[in-house]
């Protein structure tokens, strides 16, 4: 009996404690780090998902929002040393914006004597099915890029644009170092479930072309349709034409949720790149969160800033979390 009831204390100011964290943590949050900072860890990708939860914000006000943010981001990557960032909208409006945001990323460059470092062009995310010479030409992929590629030279006094929806990789000379080359990516909804669907489209295809061509025995028929996990995972993110996964995403609300505390939406972001991603949200929580809700109610923007203070706090995340993969 005593004993039973000395671990009900000890279980009871145990949760105690943890309550208190808890409270702690949501709406009492400390100053994070700087940028530049020595962190444990810092992820060599960063995505950032750009979500707009009010209809009635206008398209030209979205497009300005996404693009500050983005050259909020770009600025923050520049500072604490990561050097690939996609940014994602559902909408696919930075898509739009392309040249645009080449020529802002061309002026936040600082000058220098060096040559920009140039790498692959696009990413299609779809196999190279209509290079194989087996495949007939009513199976070849006919689908387009869905994600755009700028490469910048860390110091460079020019920028090089590349990306225009060609289902090819290009190859150029490269001058300076590769650890200065940053690299951004513009990511739409096409990226995820619709790239999943044409890459099935593909693969199925080829097989039955295979199985009209060589006349397999049925016996073997369910051989040619059969794909493996790591098979697929090697398709959408190995390789030249491959995306590979974010080690850190930062869920960002460029409008004021509707209501506090408004639950994490990916905005279908691609699925299969989050399995092992550390992600930061932003869910206006906190104390200071609910004042700045507030105070932008207020103001005549309709639509909040990617500021430093939330880069910095997602990188001290980042930096105290533990990854492992499931069995």
């Amino acid at each position: 009996m005593v004993i039973r009831l000395v671990l009900w204390v000890i279980h009871l100011f145990y949760s105690f404690f943890l309550a208190i964290l808890s409270i702690r943590s949501r709406y009492f949050r400390s100053t994070p780090r700087p940028l530049t900072a020595t962190r444990n860890k810092s992820p060599s990708h960063l995505a950032i998902v750009l979500v707009s939860q009010d209809p009635d914000l206008r398209i030209s006000d979205a497009r300005e929002a996404f693009l500050r943010c983005t050259e909020s981001a770009i600025a923050c990557c520049r500072a604490a040393g990561i050097t690939r960032l996609s940014v994602y909208d559902r909408r696919g409006i930075l898509l739009e914006s392309f040249n645009v945001i080449s020529e802002r990323l061309e002026k936040c460059l600082p000058p220098t004597q060096d040559q920009p470092f140039l790498a692959e062009a696009v990413f299609p995310l779809t196999p190279p099915l209509s290079d194989d010479s087996d495949v007939s030409d009513g199976c070849r992929y006919k689908g387009k890029s869905s994600i755009k590629t700028i490469h910048a030279g860390g110091t460079a006094d020019r920028l090089r644009k590349l990306g225009r929806n060609r289902p090819r990789i290009q190859h150029h000379r490269t001058h300076g170092h590769s650890s200065e080359t940053f690299t951004l990516h513009l990511v739409s909804r096409d990226t995820g479930k619709p790239t999943i669907a044409a890459v099935t489209d593909s693969l199925f295809r080829r097989a039955a072309s295979g199985l009209r061509r060589n006349a397999v025995p049925v016996a073997r028929d369910a051989e040619l349709f059969k794909i493996s996990v790591s098979d697929l995972q090697d398709i959408l993110e190995v390789g030249d034409r491959g995306y590979g996964p974010p080690d850190l995403m930062i869920v960002h609300n460029v409008t004021v949720p509707k209501r506090q505390s408004a639950p994490l939406q990916l905005s279908s972001f691609p699925p299969w790149q989050v399995r092992l991603t550390e992600i930061h949200y932003n869910g206006f929580s906190g104390l200071r969160d609910r004042w700045m809700s507030a105070k932008l109610r207020t103001r005549a923007e309709t639509w909040i800033m990617l500021s430093e203070l939330d880069f910095r706090r997602a990188l001290d995340e980042y930096s105290n979390a533990e990854f492992r993969l499931g069995k």
